[in-house]
Parts: C-alpha cells; sequence; structure tokens
C-alpha cells in the first residue's frame, strides 16, 4: 500500500499549522498571571490546591515563563498530538478511500482557527486540547487491539492501556472538569464492552485507578491551600481561597437577578439576600466587604450543594436553556476573546476550509447524522469509543457550562471538542462499513 497520499496530507497540514502559528503572538489574560506566579514557586504538595490544576504550572516551570517559549512548547505538542490521532485513525480504517477522508479530517481537526488561536494564549486550553487528543488517539488504538484479541491481552496492549490511564491522570490535573469526563467514561465504557472488560480483569483495574484519581481531582477543589503568596489572592479571605469557591460565587451571583433562585436560596440559609440583591456589579464586594461575611460564609460551605439541588430541581428548564445556547455549550462560540489579531482573515473559501470541524452548519450535520451512525456499528472497536466520548463529552460540557457561569465557551471548548470528535468517529466508522459492504 503506497503512503504517499498520506505522507502528503501530512506535509501540507505540518507546513500550514507552522505557516498559521508563525504569524501569532503570545497572548497573557488575567488567568496567564495565575497560572506563571504558580510556576515561578518552588513545587510543594499545596499546588495540589492552588486556584489552577498543577499540571500546567508544573509545565511551564519546566520549560521557562518565558512566554514566546510556551507557546512554541504548544504549538509543537499540538502538532504532534493531531499527527497521533491521524495515524491512530488511519490505522483502524479499513478501506483506503475512507482512510484518506480520515487523515484530512485529522489535519482539519489541527488546523482549526481556536485551535491555532489556543496555543498562543498562556492559558490552559492548548495543553489540555493536546492531552486529551492524545488520549483519544490512544483509546482508538486500545479500542482496536482488545477487539482484535479473544485470548489474553499481550504485553502491548497492557503497555498501551498504561500510558492511557497515564495521560487521562495528566489530563485530569490539568482542568479540574475533566475529572468528571472520567467519572463518565470509565463505566460507559465498561457497560458498553462488559464481555471484554470482564476477560480483561486488569482493564477494570485500570478503570478503578483512573475513577479514584479523578474523584482525588474533585476533592482538591474543595481544600483550603495555605497562604499562596499569588496576586489573584492578595485580598481574599483565606476561607474563600479553595479552587471551587470562586465559581460557586460566580454561579450564586448570577442568579441573584432571578428572583426565584434567591427564594430557593435564602430557603436554604442564604443571608443578606435583600443587600446581595442590590450590588450588581459590585458583586465582588460579597467576599471583600467584612459586612458580607454571613454571606460569603454561606457561599463557602453551603452554597455549592445548594447550587447543585437548584440545577437538579429544574431539569427541563436547563435542558432547554442548552438547547437554546448550544454553540457555548459546545464551545464552538464566542471564543474570540482569546484569539490573536487576524485568526480568521482568510479568503472565504479558506476561512471555510479551516474552519470545517467547528462550523454550525458542519456540527449540525453531524448531530443529525449521529442516529444512522450508530446503527449497525456497534461491533466495531471505534463506534464504541464514539460513543463514550459523546456521553462523556456531553457531561462535560454540562459540568463545564454550570461549573462556572463566566467564561463559558471557553470552558466548554474542550469537552465540545470531544464531542465532534466523537460524532465525526462514528460517521467515519458507518462510512467505513458502508463502502466496505458495497465492494
Amino acid at each position: 500500500m503506497s503512503l504517499a497520499p498520506f505522507a502528503a496530507i501530512a506535509v501540507a497540514a505540518w507546513l500550514i499549522f507552522y505557516l498559521l502559528v508563525r504569524a501569532q503572538a503570545p497572548r497573557l489574560f488575567y488567568d496567564s498571571t495565575v497560572f506563571l506566579e504558580i510556576a515561578e514557586q518552588p513545587w510543594s504538595w499545596a499546588q495540589l490546591f492552588y486556584p489552577k490544576p498543577p499540571l500546567v504550572p508544573l509545565v511551564y516551570r519546566a520549560i521557562g515563563t518565558d512566554p514566546q517559549v510556551i507557546v512554541v512548547a504548544q504549538s509543537v505538542l499540538a502538532i504532534v498530538a493531531w499527527s497521533m490521532f491521524g495515524a491512530a485513525l488511519a490505522s483502524v480504517i479499513e478501506r483506503r478511500s475512507v482512510r484518506i477522508a480520515a487523515v484530512v479530517i485529522a489535519a482539519l481537526f489541527a488546523i482549526a482557527p481556536t485551535r491555532i488561536g489556543f496555543t498562543h494564549g498562556v492559558l490552559s486550553e492548548s495543553i489540555n486540547d493536546s492531552l486529551q487528543t492524545i488520549a483519544f488517539a490512544l483509546a482508538i488504538l486500545l479500542a482496536a487491539r482488545l477487539g482484535r484479541e479473544a485470548g489474553s491481552a499481550t504485553t502491548r496492549t497492557r503497555l498501551l492501556a498504561g500510558t492511557l490511564l497515564v495521560v487521562a491522570i495528566l489530563w485530569m490535573w490539568t482542568r479540574d472538569t475533566n475529572a468528571v469526563v472520567v467519572l463518565v467514561a470509565v463505566p460507559a465504557f465498561v457497560v458498553m464492552r462488559w464481555r471484554a472488560a470482564r476477560r480483561h480483569g486488569w482493564l477494570l483495574a485500570i478503570g478503578g485507578l483512573a475513577i479514584v484519581n479523578a474523584m482525588i481531582v474533585i476533592w482538591s477543589t474543595t481544600v483550603v491551600p495555605p497562604a499562596t503568596g499569588l496576586s489573584v489572592h492578595e485580598r481574599w479571605p483565606q476561607d474563600f481561597t479553595a479552587r471551587k469557591t470562586y465559581p460557586t460565587f460566580n454561579n450564586i451571583s448570577d442568579r441573584l437577578r432571578d428572583p426565584e433562585a434567591v427564594a430557593y436560596f435564602v430557603e436554604r440559609g442564604m443571608p443578606q439576600a435583600e443587600q446581595l440583591v442590590l450590588l450588581g456589579a459590585r458583586d465582588q464586594e460579597i467576599y471583600l466587604d467584612p459586612a458580607l461575611t454571613p454571606a460569603r460564609r454561606w457561599i463557602v460551605e453551603r452554597a455549592g450543594s445548594t447550587y447543585v439541588s437548584w440545577l437538579v430541581r429544574h431539569p427541563i428548564a436547563h435542558v432547554g436553556q442548552i438547547l437554546g445556547d448550544l454553540w457555548t455549550f459546545l464551545g464552538v462560540h464566542k471564543q474570540h476573546v482569546y484569539m490573536p489579531p487576524g485568526w480568521t482573515r482568510h479568503t472565504t473559501v479558506v476561512r471555510w476550509v479551516r474552519a470545517a470541524t467547528e462550523t454550525k452548519i458542519v456540527v449540525i450535520l453531524l448531530l443529525l447524522a449521529c442516529p444512522f451512525a450508530f446503527r449497525r456499528t456497534e461491533r466495531h472497536p471505534v463506534t464504541v469509543v464514539a460513543g463514550v466520548l459523546i456521553l462523556s463529552g456531553v457531561i462535560g460540557c454540562a459540568a463545564s457550562y454550570y461549573g462556572d457561569s463566566l467564561e463559558r465557551a471557553r470552558h466548554c471548548y474542550a469537552a465540545g471538542q470531544q464531542v465532534i470528535v466523537g460524532l465525526v468517529l462514528a460517521v467515519l466508522v458507518r462510512v467505513d462499513l458502508f463502502v466496505r459492504r458495497r465492494r
């Protein structure tokens, strides 16, 4: 089999990627300061509980905190990750024509405008996206090997699963909501491939380790760290510095405009409601003004569980909210704030080609094709991966969307990309099987 078409696609994608990232300059944001300040501190285990999960600051500490070095490292990691994804996908698609299409799609994911833009932001998005993509590639390869091995697993398969576990653990310590994804993905895989999981007991052990790590990540968001010395905490009360507290504050503050939500919170102990409602844009006084200490303590101690119970109480209304704000929910909208100047400045044709994997009409077509894509393909190993990615990705989007009412589009980006990748995988498998049957 000639590898020339695949090599040509890869070289073209690498060249385009290089030219696109080369034209960008590093971009710093409010959150960038937090990442860089953590990276400049000596390591301590207390950093597990800092305002940002520890993986990205550790990477920045290892490569240096020069923004130019950071964006080069993020760009290299991104193209390596998507090259791995394309290679993994090509290895499990049987028909040559569909395999070529799959590699082209992987290349389009790699050069998507938002992904290229994030490589030059000193944020967690790019590294998170790359680790997630490497996990996709490993999951595809692992599923394919398990599908071929009727008996005991080979050493290579076990090493592949172990590598996936390591990448998943690193990924979970990149963004907290990734832990929620894993808590859904592992049980979903076990249910979908129960026979394989039962036959290979070590798979259950690896899945169990992933779940334990996910629970530790979620627990770490509730722990108040020792004094951090970070500028972001300069005026904050000590009890307000657990990683989950500020997003919880954002969620409660956002609902203060809803009389029904306020009444619900008051019934569950929220004090000083009349004063809080009048704050408006001055809502940060809730944790800065000593006169509002009772309200602050309620947010620290009880607001999280109260907010979750309020969400559960109105499931239909929140599903309607998601459908009405679907593009934010999937992270394919409102990302321009984080993008460099001219990030979509191309001719119409080039712009449409580059943005194919994040264009609304393409996403709509993928969603419409999803029910048909899963028909009579359930035995294909990649179908399992696609199903797990979609299901856990939707839950991850919900956790991101409702986990923090600020910057929802950016927070939902990773899980939204996971859903889109899952939809693409399902369609590719269906097309591959269709072409095989026709011939």
